[in-house]
């Protein structure tokens, strides 16, 4: 982190990589609160819509108790219009990560992840991720509906901008005792 910043900001500008045409951003933030508590949040999609400025709705469609790989959940988000995703548990290691694929219909649109690591007992940093997967005919052919909902063109600027006010709200969220 830098020196001049609040140690409970987001990570400015965290990297941000791939192929130019499919890029993958990752932010993060300190959370003061341990880190099995901020894995449970994290890995539960039915909380997102409480910390996204664009998720308005999580329903789970596929697994029951702690999510798992495989598992399906369907999500709700307004821009400026709504739409819908269904997403698929891809990753669900509290070592490793939470991460689920997101498809529009027949069309791969993103891959979403977290990870959290203990900064000891009481603290820890969670990081947040996405990769761009609208690759080839089907990617070419979602491209332009961020225009359509009111995302803009550059998805990976977009996305930066709502996982730093995502993290901030987890942050707040957590270390109010969640």
């Amino acid at each position: 982190m830098e020196a001049s910043r609040e140690p409970s900001a987001p990570t400015p500008g965290g990297p941000t990589t791939g192929h130019p045409d499919h890029p993958a951003v990752e932010e993060s933030v300190e959370v003061q609160a341990p880190a099995a508590l901020v894995w449970a949040l994290v890995s539960d999609p039915m909380n997102y819509p409480m910390w996204s400025p664009e998720a308005t709705a999580t329903r789970r469609t596929r697994g029951s108790g702690v999510w798992s790989v495989g598992d399906t959940f369907r999500g709700a988000n307004k821009a400026r219009l709504p739409w819908t995703t269904m997403c698929t548990v891809v990753e669900a290691d509290f070592q490793t990560g939470f991460s689920f694929r997101v498809n529009v219909g027949p069309f791969p649109v993103a891959h979403w992840g977290y990870r959290v690591e203990p900064l000891g007992t009481t603290s820890s940093r969670v990081t947040e991720t996405w990769h761009d997967a609208r690759t080839g005919l089907r990617g070419a052919l979602m491209k332009p509906s961020g225009l359509l909902v009111g995302r803009g063109w550059d998805a990976a600027s977009w996305n930066r901008r709502t996982m730093r006010a995502t993290l901030l709200a987890l942050k707040a969220h957590a270390e109010a005792g969640a």
